[in-house]
């Protein structure tokens, strides 16, 4: 059940570190102290305490990140369902291949393969879900200067190899 204050906090991109193939971004985190609403969803513009660019958040009430969290159970479900339930159909449709049902196949085993990452995909996103959403107008891809995780999933630079550890003069 999602609690009256969001766990999740703000990040700010900070740099970005490449060591060979290797890459570490660098964030400051701010913690979100906006209650959710009773009802629906609470939009807010927040200021970014390290660049002070407004971001637009919306925040999901308890019940709303709820229902947010259900939403992602039944994809991921779904997902595991027709994987499972079309597994047996592809398995005898490939046991009695022929030249006609080769795109049939092939269709049939796209959809399998893109059905079984679906349902193992989505579940995450469940147990992730907190029901907050940030909009940065300045991102730009590949990257956005601006995102949101739980600060357990956030790593101190010092737990990363030298290597991909920021130079001490830049802060």
């Amino acid at each position: 059940m999602a609690k009256p204050y969001p766990e999740v906090v703000l990040l700010h991109h900070r740099s970005r570190v490449e060591a060979g193939r290797r890459l570490a971004d660098h964030f400051n985190s701010a913690k979100i102290d906006i209650p959710r609403p009773h009802t629906g969803v609470r939009e807010e513009k927040v200021r970014c305490p390290y660049c002070d660019v407004l971001l637009d958040l919306q925040i999901h009430s308890i019940a709303g990140t709820d229902k947010l969290r259900r939403r992602w159970l039944l994809l991921s479900i779904a997902g595991w369902l027709v994987t499972v339930i079309f597994a047996p159909l592809l398995i005898a449709q490939f046991y009695q291949s022929n030249e006609e049902n080769f795109w049939y196949l092939g269709g049939f085993a796209l959809s399998f393969l893109g059905c079984s990452y679906a349902g193992y995909r989505w579940q995450p996103r469940r147990q992730q879900e907190d029901g907050v959403r940030v909009h940065d107008p300045r991102a730009t891809l590949p990257y956005k200067q601006h995102g949101l995780a739980f600060p357990w999933g956030v790593l101190p630079s010092t737990a990363l190899p030298e290597e991909l550890q920021e130079p001490d003069e830049q802060y």
